[in-house]
Parts: structure tokens; sequence; C-alpha cells
């Protein structure tokens, strides 16, 4: 990134996930990107801190109907 290169996509495991500096480095520069992290890390979606654990849950609610 540094010398231009732009990827279509960051994509890192859990260890890069926990890192809150690299998501906002990240989401500051506009580049999308997948991390995984643990399933009891909170993250905001939109004004509500969730847990990504609950959201899988909620997702496969959704898709079984």
């Amino acid at each position: 990134m540094a010398s231009g290169l732009k990827p279509a996509w960051v994509v890192e495991d859990e260890v890069y996930g926990r890192d809150n500096t690299l998501r906002y480095f990240l989401e500051g520069l506009r580049q999308p990107y997948v991390l995984t992290v643990a399933a009891n890390t909170h993250a905001w979606r939109g004004f509500y801190q969730v847990k990504p654990g609950d959201m899988v849950q909620l997702v496969c609610v959704f898709q079984s109907w």
C-alpha cells in the first residue's frame, strides 16, 4: 500500500482481526477487508454494539425461512 498498490481486498486471520488499529487503518483508506474475529469480539452495527457470533446466529435464522 505504501508503494501505491491497492489490493481489491485484504483478508486476514483472527490474530490480525483482534487488532483494532489495523481495522481503523483499513477503514481510513476505504479499503475493503475481511478479518476473522473471535465470536465474543464486540463490533458496531449502526449505533448498536453486537457480537459477531450473535450476528451469525441471526443470519442463520433468516436463511432458514
